[in-house]
């Protein structure tokens, strides 16, 4: 049996969270004008940040780096979206891709990690 642990969460995102902002991004492509447009649904939630990052990934040419950061969120507090929707967050004003989201079911935490978009 997983413990509940809800009272922990609580209270480490009180001391530590801050407000970040999850969007879930529905494409749609306009044939006839052939543009790309964009649906956004926004939630408002408490999450713990990590450190930003920056490393040098095999999809970039060169030595060039891109910005990301990880972040801990109450799994319960984490919006559900259909398949198919990107999601990103908002931090401190700048926009994340999300790249993975790992799960930890006894502790009821997600860490969710992010690449800045530029």
């Amino acid at each position: 049996m997983i413990p509940d642990r809800s009272e922990e969460l609580s209270l480490a995102l009180a001391d530590w969270g801050v407000t970040i902002t999850h969007l879930a991004v529905t494409a749609a492509f306009d044939a006839e004008t052939q543009t790309v447009s964009e649906t956004t649904a926004t939630t408002e939630l408490l999450a713990i940040l990590g450190p930003l990052e920056s490393k040098v990934h095999a999809s970039l040419p060169g030595q060039q780096q891109r910005q990301q950061r990880s972040l801990l969120v109450r799994s319960t507090d984490w919006p559900e979206i259909d398949a198919g929707v990107t999601r990103r967050v908002i931090i401190e004003d700048v926009s994340y891709d999300i790249i993975e989201i790992l799960v930890s079911e006894a502790a009821g935490w997600l860490r969710v990690t992010g690449v800045r978009r530029d």
